[in-house]
């Protein structure tokens, strides 16, 4: 069909405009047929055209006798038409190919899409896991710091205790005696607050809650975890040096999440030397500014030690030294540090025992 247009038109500009348009407008037609028709229709556009062509345009004319000096028009023309041929199949080819990649690409658009919503998932799931981990482990610190706690506990109440009977005494005298009576209740009232205070620690760190972002000075949070592990320091024997640095940077994070990876890291300093018989059982919390912009916390402790080659597999999960120890309180600091966009690590001392440490980034100005 499209020779034929071709065809009619080339005739129809010979008679009206003196022209040999032929070779121009067959070379039209099979480019079109080329790619619109596929191989098959190419090559009969192809044969088509040669045979209009002799017929039509080379001489005598309307005739397939062809003069020996159109030989050379008639094959030049057949090969013209033949790299049309191959040009536009190379075109279709590209075409075709950029279809197939296209469609490629938009389904693999469409299973990243998907891959990211699964992966969004899962990472919802890993983060609430996380968090429950977290808390279970916090419980079971507490459960491991139950008689510390009842001590922290019993001071403020016995002081209440023995301040209200002192008080009763006050006041049952002849003449009751009100300034002495009034101190009293003043310190009952600051026991009362102390022991408040124990109580809220323990309830917040026991709760159950989202995290609370707010700002916070790394040395109050060191003080508030020391507090509550006082107690299980004295009871092996161990002695706490503190050497807090002033003025540092306040920080970004949750408070019961930090004081968490506090306590854990202290509580495992103090049992690193539980067998430690040759020297002082001594722990000691620094703090201080680390490199640019962060803030680091290092717990110190002169227990056992360990091998250089188990470093790297500390905060692993299920990794434990501990014969009864799960493997769990190294990694949830771990992820807890990490959440905070800091890192945690740990290495050996110059003399015995270990140091771990964590860095936090400062919060902005303005956070």
């Amino acid at each position: 069909m499209s020779i034929a247009a071709a065809l009619v038109t080339a005739l129809l500009l010979q008679r009206y405009l003196q022209t040999e348009p032929f070779a121009s407008s067959f070379l039209c037609a099979i480019v079109f047929a080329a790619w619109f028709g596929g191989a098959g229709a190419d090559l009969l556009a192809v044969a088509l055209a040669v045979l209009a062509f002799v017929y039509f345009a080379a001489a005598p004319g309307y005739s397939f006798a062809v003069a020996e000096t159109e030989i050379p028009r008639i094959v030049i023309f057949t090969i013209a038409a033949l790299i049309v041929i191959w040009l536009s199949a190379a075109q279709r080819a590209a075409a075709n190919s950029l279809r197939r990649a296209r469609d490629d690409l938009q389904a693999a658009v469409l299973k990243l899409e998907d891959f990211n919503k699964t992966l969004q998932l899962e990472h919802e799931v890993l983060e609430t896991a996380q968090a429950e981990l977290a808390h279970v482990s916090r419980v079971a610190t507490l459960g491991e710091m139950s008689a510390s706690i009842a001590h922290e506990v019993n001071q403020p109440l016995g002081a209440i205790a023995a301040n209200g009977e002192a008080g009763l005494r006050w006041l049952a005298r002849e003449v009751p005696q009100t300034e002495e009576a009034i101190a009293t209740m003043r310190l009952i009232i600051s026991d009362a607050k102390r022991a408040s205070d124990v109580v809220g620690r323990i309830r917040k760190l026991a709760r159950k809650a989202e995290p609370e972002i707010a700002r916070l000075d790394i040395n109050e949070l060191v003080d508030a975890a020391i507090a509550l592990v006082r107690r299980e320091m004295l009871g092996h024997q161990v002695t706490l040096e503190l050497q807090l640095a002033p003025a540092l940077p306040l920080i970004r994070g949750d408070r019961i999440q930090l004081q968490q990876v506090i306590i854990n890291l202290v509580i495992n300093a103090v049992q690193a030397m539980a067998t430690v018989v040759d020297h002082r059982r001594v722990v000691t919390v620094r703090t201080q500014e680390h490199e640019a912009n962060d803030v680091l916390v290092a717990i110190q402790d002169a227990g056992i030690g360990m091998a250089p080659e188990f470093l790297d597999r500390l905060f692993n999960p299920f990794y434990t030294t501990k014969p009864d120890g799960m493997g769990l309180g190294l990694s949830i600091c771990r992820s807890i540090v990490e959440a905070h966009g800091g890192r945690i690590w740990a290495c050996r001392n110059v003399g015995p025992g270990m140091t771990f440490k964590f860095a936090i980034p400062a919060a902005a100005q303005g956070d």
